[in-house]
């Protein structure tokens, strides 16, 4: 009988043990619910109330109706957005889904604080890396507004738990939780993926036994939350009154969740411009400019890559596939092409960062140096690095008094004649009216059109106005790339619209920029965020001339600024006749009508008018503060006026918008002059008060309910 060889059953290798806490259960549990607190509070003082000229507008209304926004559509995200606009919060729709992200965002910090107590068994580095996480420039902002990407961080936070589960027992059982966590980040968000799906794919490999019965459930779990994304297809079979493209059919259904028309912008970045893309950023993800940011990016650099390098010994695949995951999204966000918001992208990999730092933090303790007082040198990084972070991104992210561009796009509206037509370019100024008229209910009757959708057949089909759909449809909309190539077609589109419809209330954003359409129709500038299309060629009225009271660099001298009235309410429009002499002719200029604060111990009543140093209004009159600034065309955007005739001035009409939030009292109005299109105070010249005031009297802010 031959013999039988006996083989011993080789395990995996098990990997290196962490230091076991040396705190107790209920400890940790309050640390990470003090990081959760102080963050929520952080965040409930900063969060937006309303809408920002931003994809918020957009979130938001889609929350409340339920509608498709832009790709991927986010449909975990929104179905949660709309459990929290439910809740009896108060204010608007806007705060109760800002609170959704300050939840989520404060909910990851208490993820990494628990993390990291496992990691190091030291309180104070885990607290201090759960808030530097928090006060972060991309988790904070997306904190506080309406924001897809505050949900990422947490998720990479829980895939980080489920991924070190994995790790240290190695097991079917914690490979299917893995994926379900890893495909929940992913189908939210492709950054997530980014960030969690190296150490997904390690863990496939590594898995034992290898048989269909651990990699298919694995499978199945990774890919059922996008099962999710279904939810949109049945909400486009309703016709939601918030959409951005009709995705009924499977096709479009998948072009919307892979994202297809960004992908213009993938790898838009070559070596020299990603460089400086990174460049642009590092003093965004730090404390501005300065010196503190210098410091800030030396030491925790090198504190995170010594807290991975401890990392790396104790649990390498954890730290090795989560680098690998953390420069993926690096790479990806540098070489991004679209860059308004890139620093947004990068909250997926805070976790990882901050449980990096946490663990260099610990380490500090070890030093022979501070043997006395070991948890010293934890505690001096960490009020440095949230110290510096806070003083930095308070001012940055407190949109909690922020209804400027809310009021600016109300106005628009309301200066709308019934069943009007709005056509915009892009996103922002949509988003905002978009918003307004599905959450606050503000002219639900004007149809809002997007010149960027405008060339997409499916889209022009759901334009619910059957006689604008069906001009849209004839007149068509070309498919042209650029910010300026965009403002013109969408121009050209408001011009042949109005040509076709008469006898409909036609506006636009603004009229073509460099180019003279004939007319009729001729284009009204009302302001800089609305023109008005018309049959009747606009007159500047002529007046008598009076006596100059300012005369400005472009040639142009006031003659006279008159209000409507003197008492007004915080939310009104007060109307406004500005008189103009022109010394030349005119070249394409701009003027800005400002509100200014009361200044403390000064009457300018009596006063003459006076010239201003543009950085003092630096922090009196900004575009998303309680002070309105609202620029005009001159001559209603008739460029070339010649010279005023002897003895005679132009008048020009306008309204200016009290702001929702501005404080009860008297204000002054200064005015300057610019080129077209500029919006912040230092770009103006000539900047001059006149002596006129206007008295306000403050009623409740805009809400909303449910």
């Amino acid at each position: 009988m031959p013999k039988r060889r006996l083989t011993a059953k080789v395990e995996p290798p098990e990997p290196p043990p962490s230091p076991r806490p040396t705190i107790s259960p209920n400890a940790s549990i309050l640390a990470a619910l003090l990081v959760f607190a102080l963050l929520l509070i952080v965040y409930q003082q900063t969060v937006l109330r309303t809408a920002v000229d931003q994809d918020s507008g957009e979130y938001v209304a889609a929350v409340h109706v339920q509608g498709i926004p832009h790709p991927t559509g986010y449909p975990l995200w929104l179905l949660l957005g709309r459990l929290f606009d439910c809740l009896p919060l108060g204010g608007t729709s806007a705060y109760r889904v800002g609170i959704m992200n300050a939840v989520w965002v404060a909910g990851a910090g208490a993820a990494i604080t628990l993390t990291a107590l496992a990691l190091t068994g030291q309180i104070l580095p885990s607290i201090l890396a759960g808030l530097a996480f928090g006060l972060w420039s991309p988790p904070w902002g997306d904190s506080v507004r309406a924001m897809v990407h505050a949900l990422s961080g947490l998720l990479v936070a829980l895939c980080i738990v489920a991924l070190r589960r994995w790790n240290r027992d190695r097991t079917a059982k914690a490979l299917l939780l893995l994926s379900l966590a890893v495909g929940v980040a992913a189908m939210h968000h492709r950054v997530a993926f980014l960030a969690a799906g190296p150490a997904l794919a390690a863990a496939f490999v590594l898995t034992r036994p290898r048989r269909a019965g651990t990699y298919l459930p694995a499978a199945a779990l990774f890919f059922a939350p996008f099962s999710l994304y279904g939810y949109l297809w049945y909400r486009a079979l309703q016709h939601p009154p918030v959409y951005w493209t009709d995705v009924t059919t499977f096709p479009r259904l998948m072009q919307h969740i892979v994202g297809h028309q960004y992908t213009q912008f993938a790898f838009q970045h070559g070596g020299e411009e990603a460089v400086a893309e990174v460049q642009k950023m590092i003093p965004q993800l730090l404390a501005g400019p300065g010196p503190l940011s210098v410091l800030m990016g030396i030491g925790g650099v090198a504190l995170i890559l010594w807290g991975w390098s401890i990392w790396w010994r104790r649990e390498p695949l954890v730290a090795g596939f989560l680098a690998a995951g953390t420069a993926l999204v690096l790479i990806w966000v540098s070489q991004w092409g679209e860059s308004s918001d890139l620093k947004h992208f990068l909250s997926p990999i805070g976790p990882p960062l901050a449980l990096a730092g946490a663990l260099g933090a610990a380490q500090l303790s070890s030093l022979r140096a501070v043997k006395q007082f070991p948890w010293a040198p934890a505690a001096l990084v960490g009020a440095v690095i949230c110290g510096g972070l806070l003083r930095a991104n308070w001012p940055e992210y407190n949109f909690s008094d922020r209804w400027g561009n809310r009021d600016r796009w109300a106005a628009a509206l309301r200066q709308m004649e019934p069943n009007a037509v709005f056509v915009s370019d892009f996103d922002q100024p949509n988003f905002v009216t978009i918003y307004l008229q599905n959450v606050e209910k503000l002219r639900p009757d004007i149809i809002l059109l997007r010149g960027q959708r405008l060339n997409d057949p499916a889209d022009v089909a759901m334009i619910r106005d059957p006689e604008v759909r069906d001009a849209a449809r004839t007149l068509g909309f070309p498919n042209v790339a650029g910010e300026l190539a965009m403002h013109q077609a969408t121009a050209r589109f408001a011009y042949e619209l109005a040509k076709r419809l008469p006898k409909r209330p036609i506006y636009a954003v603004h009229g073509p920029l460099g180019e003279q359409l004939p007319g009729p129709p001729y284009f009204l500038n009302l302001s800089m965020d609305l023109v008005r299309l018309t049959m009747t060629a606009p007159t500047l009225a002529q007046k008598a001339a009076g006596p100059s009271e300012a005369d400005f660099p472009n040639g142009c001298a006031l003659i006279g600024f008159v209000l409507d009235r003197t008492q007004a309410r915080t939310g009104d429009m007060v109307g406004f006749i500005a008189r103009w002499r022109l010394s030349q002719t005119l070249v394409p200029s701009q003027f800005v009508v400002a509100l200014l604060p009361p200044y403390a111990g000064s009457d300018r009543r009596s006063q003459p008018v006076q010239f201003l140093d543009p950085a003092q209004l630096a922090g009196v009159v900004k575009n998303d503060d309680v002070r309105l600034f609202q620029p005009f065309l001159f001559g209603y955007g008739q460029w070339g006026l010649p010279p005023s005739p002897e003895g005679t001035v132009y008048e020009q009409r306008g309204a200016v918008i009290i702001p929702s939030n501005a404080p009860a009292g008297e204000y002054h109005f200064a005015l300057a002059i610019s080129q077209p299109y500029v919006e912040q105070p230092d770009q103006f010249e000539g900047w001059t008060t006149v002596p006129l005031t206007l008295q306000v009297t403050a009623r409740p802010l805009p809400r909303n309910g449910p």
